[in-house]
């Protein structure tokens, strides 16, 4: 059996940017609507808007640079994400696999 070096995993980039836009739009929306109910809804309101607002602004673009989310090859699993990556060698696993909760489905790993 002839496998591939290297096997890379790439994200639905634009999928998640849409998802997360419209998220972080949504609530900032809620923001704005919170900070017309009067004096008590400012505080909270702002605080909405600055949070999802620039959180989304901070991580959409971490989302878009990211062309590959995982890459398998024959020594190792390694993770790539906006936060960080992390590296695991086969010999430290012992088993995978995928677990599935409603409708989305989850990989896993046990060391």
């Amino acid at each position: 059996m002839n496998l591939p070096q290297r096997f890379e995993v790439k994200p639905k980039t634009v999928r998640n940017i849409v998802l997360l836009t419209i998220g972080c739009g949504i609530f900032v929306l809620g923001g704005f609507f919170l900070m017309a109910q009067g004096v008590r809804g400012i505080f909270v309101g702002l605080l909405a808007i600055l949070f999802f607002g620039g959180g989304g602004l901070f991580t959409i673009p971490k989302l878009a640079r990211r062309p590959v989310s995982m890459i398998l090859t024959s020594d190792s699993l390694q993770q790539i994400s906006p936060y960080g990556d992390a590296v695991l060698l086969w010999q430290d696993i012992e088993s995978i696999g995928i677990s599935k909760v409603f409708s989305n489905k989850y990989g896993w790993t046990a060391a």
